[in-house]
């Protein structure tokens, strides 16, 4: 089931985190391409194609294993509840709250 606060946990533990390994992928291009002399357009445009492919690799080996990871996910076993809420068979019913113009007139 998805319950708000665990997912607001997690996502505040794992961000952090991610920020982290962002900048350390940042630092590891920066040094790749810095102090390059003449050819530094050349080094750049590989140090970059190389993230580029490796992006690109990376997405497809998720794509092949997406349906092993969704399998794993256990969707299948997730209904929904068999209790609606309460009040949830009056909504939008004329004798549900909110202003019912047509009942207000003037005299």
């Amino acid at each position: 089931r998805y319950r708000a606060r665990r997912h607001l946990r997690e996502a505040a533990g794992r961000d952090p985190v991610e920020t982290n390994v962002e900048h350390f992928a940042a630092g590891l291009i920066a040094q790749a391409t810095a102090g390059v002399g003449e050819e530094g357009q050349n080094v750049v445009l590989d140090v970059y194609s190389n993230v580029g492919w490796l992006a690109i690799w990376v997405g497809i080996g998720l794509i092949i294993i997406s349906p092993a990871i969704n399998y794993l996910m256990h969707l299948s076993t997730l209904k929904d509840d068999e209790h609606p809420l309460a009040g949830e068979a009056q909504l939008g019913q004329p004798g549900a709250g909110g202003v019912h113009p047509a009942e207000k007139t003037k005299s």
